[in-house]
């Protein structure tokens, strides 16, 4: 089959560039491969291989795909992950009774890398707080963009309107099954949106959307979070988008802002790959000034901060031990990653190796040593109590540092940390 490039990269551009993980997700493609093709056996090189490891590839690395695919315009992958996300017909809404008039989508964008929000995103009297961006990134790719709004949980049946920020275009609305707390699951939706060539937004957990959408919004669940519908829907700022109540289970739901025009700053940028981590920001710093110290005065803080920070999607302060480590050639996608951080008043350290369980501690110890003070030749230990396990770390320079594991507290004297990790 042949593939007329422009429409390969308008089409992969648009699927992809508003897209954002956070929670774990994951792209199904659907229509036909040549005939006799296993989806499952076919690649884009040595990207990926398998429909389903590439469609999550390709969602956290656009370009790369993209740039392949101009290459490989024959390769029945390819078209799969396109027709998956074909543009959806204008469908009746059977409440309303109108047609909803779908716009084609489109090549041509307006530039504007610093647009300002003017709306509140929702009613801000039933927001209890909310968690900054700068999540640890890998046992849940895409989780460091996102910023989660705790509700206030008096009144917790009645669902709470979602605003648009700025005037923008809902370029996908997504409709799934979740596994969540307690392996609950329900569904949900995912709205995306396009503000300019540069910026994307997108509210995530959401519990129904705005009866406009309905007619063109798949109408059953599906069980996995990328298959969806391909809109192109103007909507003005303030206009009501959807609605959260609450996330029954979770407790909270998510907004987050990607602009191509920011590079966010790692000490060692080759290990950061996706668009999550290169060109997540904080959506809050797009706001008008009132509405912008409103939220900041949401944001969580820990007790030994003045004011609170929404943070950058890097947690790499130089010097110290917080931020990304690795092994050998890993990125922040593949092979032995480890990240550690502070959050609040705690710190949360993670590591992640290829095809082994996400190895989590949590040390709430209101006491601890956060990973920003630990400098070159100190050492420090984080215990999680409820796991019962701690981790002891050694700082042995800028760019290099040891561990060792292990079961019950920390040891009053230190163990030989014996596995090294890089920047």
């Amino acid at each position: 089959m042949k593939t007329n490039t422009g429409l390969l990269i308008l089409v992969v551009s648009v699927v992809f560039i508003v897209l954002a993980s956070g929670c774990t997700q994951q792209l199904a493609g659907k229509g036909q491969a040549e005939k006799g093709s296993n989806t499952s056996t076919l690649s884009l090189g040595s990207l990926c291989s398998g429909e389903a490891e590439c469609a999550y590839f390709c969602l956290s690395n656009m370009g790369r795909c993209i740039s392949y695919c101009e290459q490989n315009k024959n390769n029945a992958l390819c078209e799969i992950v396109i027709q998956s996300q074909t543009s959806i017909q204008p469908q009746q809404n059977n409440q309303t009774g109108t047609t909803l008039k779908i716009e084609p989508i489109k090549e041509t964008c307006t530039s504007n890398p610093n647009p300002t929000f003017t709306a509140a995103f929702t009613d801000n009297s039933k927001i209890l707080n909310i968690f900054p961006v700068g999540n640890l990134p890998f046992g849940n790719p895409g989780t460091q963009v996102r910023t989660y709004i705790n509700m206030k949980q008096e009144n917790s049946t009645v669902l709470v309107p979602v605003y648009a920020p700025i005037n923008s275009t809902l370029k996908k609305i997504t409709y799934s099954n979740r596994t969540l707390r307690d392996q609950m699951v329900r569904a949900e939706y995912r709205l995306d949106f396009q503000v300019s060539c540069e910026v994307t937004y997108a509210f995530d957990h959401l519990a129904a959307i705005a009866d406009r959408f309905k007619g063109v919004s798949p109408a059953t669940p599906a069980n996995n979070t990328g298959t969806g519908a391909m809109v192109s829907i103007p909507v003005t700022a303030g206009e009501l988008v959807g609605y959260t109540d609450r996330n029954f289970i979770n407790g909270n739901w998510d907004f987050f802002v990607l602009n191509t025009a920011h590079n966010e700053t790692f000490i060692n940028p080759s290990r950061w790959t996706s668009d999550h981590s290169k060109h997540g920001v904080c959506p809050y710093d797009y706001y008008t000034d009132n509405l912008k110290s409103e939220y900041y005065s949401l944001l969580l803080k820990s007790r030994d901060s003045d004011k609170p920070s929404c943070r950058t999607v890097s947690r790499d302060i130089p010097g110290t031990l917080s931020g990304g480590w690795f092994q050998g050639n890993s990125t922040e996608v593949q092979g032995s990653r480890l990240a550690v951080a502070s959050f609040a008043d705690m710190v949360d350290l993670e590591i992640v190796r290829d095809n082994q369980p996400r190895f989590f501690i949590r040390d709430a110890n209101a006491g601890v040593v956060k990973p920003e003070k630990v400098t070159a030749g100190n050492t420090v230990c984080y215990y999680d109590r409820e796991q019962n396990i701690h981790i002891f770390l050694r700082l042995l320079s800028d760019t290099e540092i040891s561990l060792a594991t292990g079961v019950r507290e920390c040891p009053l004297t230190p163990p030989a940390a014996n596995e090294a990790w890089i920047r």
